[in-house]
């Protein structure tokens, strides 16, 4: 470790202890213990899985501060490399959590820049900016940190697209934070934007009832999280709410109602970028039915859902019955584009 990683590390955890405030008590002491007996030289495989065993055994009994030392503890022992990439992901997750929990917002919003300023790979100032302008503006928890690989696997694809002229849509955008993301490239690209021509379809009142071709099979990973998820209702937000927080881009239009209905009957408009993100089968299926045709070439329309089965069975079917090449990010995003 180099004398100024090394230095960045001491700061965030004299950062993180200051979060505790003072005359906190000592943590258990068991999790001292067992980071006084953790040989740090060992493979990283063998550090995981003593971490997590230990975690597993022990973390139903520790309370708020004997977990913040723990995931600190963990973050600070476990080296920067990629196999440690999940397991110092799942640590800061943790640390997050804590303070967001109990309704302290600024003490998570402290954490994951720790986190951005520590490990996170670098996306450059206009990401970071924009989205901890969108987490704020959302009121969106910071966590998962997958998100911010995926949001910028999305900026990416909607960069490649901003010489082009047409409209600009989400479907499917829950509290914000995504359309949040999007309108300020959009304004970095073109400073007088302010909305317009960017457009938004949802319901306002969560998914709509799942169909058989949405049934999670518990044999896939993220099954669980999956299953409870595809439910009526999941990731409803009022249409007053989300105006609220994209109020700092007052020209986008709303289109209130379930998909396919809310679409307008516009022959003639055309998109260069739409993202959907509406999880499930049906309306995915009713999104690329619209949009593709309507994309001017080279549009790009991306789905955010391609680890959903409904999504991932409407999007191979559409492309398999167009002919249309379907293509994937790491994160597990579909997209095409318009030839």
């Amino acid at each position: 470790m180099s004398q100024g990683f090394g230095g960045q590390i001491r700061r965030l955890f004299k950062s993180i202890r200051s979060l505790a405030g003072p005359g906190a008590p000592a943590p258990d002491p068991r999790i001292a213990e067992f980071f006084s007996q953790l040989d740090t030289t060992l493979p990283s495989s063998e550090l995981r899985r003593q971490i997590h065993a230990f975690h597993d055994a022990t973390h139903a009994a520790f309370n708020e501060g004997d977990q913040q030392f723990f995931y600190q503890g963990v973050i600070k022992r476990l080296p920067r490399l990629a196999e440690n990439h999940n397991s110092l992901n799942w640590a800061y997750e943790r640390l997050i959590q804590l303070p967001w929990a109990r309704g302290d917002r600024v003490a998570a919003m402290a954490l994951f820049d720790r986190y951005v300023d520590d490990y996170a790979p670098a996306y450059g100032e206009l990401f970071d900016r924009s989205y901890r302008a969108a987490m704020i503006a959302t009121q969106t928890r910071p966590i998962t940190l997958q998100r911010r690989d995926r949001f910028q696997a999305l900026v990416g694809l909607l960069q490649k697209v901003l010489p082009l002229q047409g409209l600009v849509a989400e479907c499917g955008c829950y509290r914000g934070l995504s359309s949040y993301m999007i309108c300020s490239y959009l304004r970095a690209a073109d400073a007088g934007f302010d909305g317009g021509g960017y457009r938004i379809f949802d319901s306002f009142a969560g998914l709509s009832e799942p169909q058989p071709e949405d049934v999670v099979d518990m044999s896939m990973s993220g099954a669980k999280r999956l299953a409870r998820m595809t439910k009526p209702g999941a990731f409803a937000a009022s249409l007053p709410l989300v105006q609220q927080h994209l109020s700092d881009f007052p020209g986008i239009a709303y289109y209130p109602g379930w998909i396919p209905q809310a679409f307008p009957d516009e022959p003639e408009a055309r998109y260069r970028f739409v993202h959907v993100d509406v999880d499930i089968y049906q309306p995915t299926r009713d999104c690329f039915e619209y949009f593709y045709p309507r994309l001017v070439p080279g549009g790009i329309l991306l789905s955010d859902d391609y680890a959903w089965p409904g999504a991932r069975r409407a999007i191979e079917e559409f492309c398999a019955r167009t002919g249309v090449q379907l293509h994937t990010t790491a994160c597990a995003q579909a997209y095409v584009i318009a030839g």
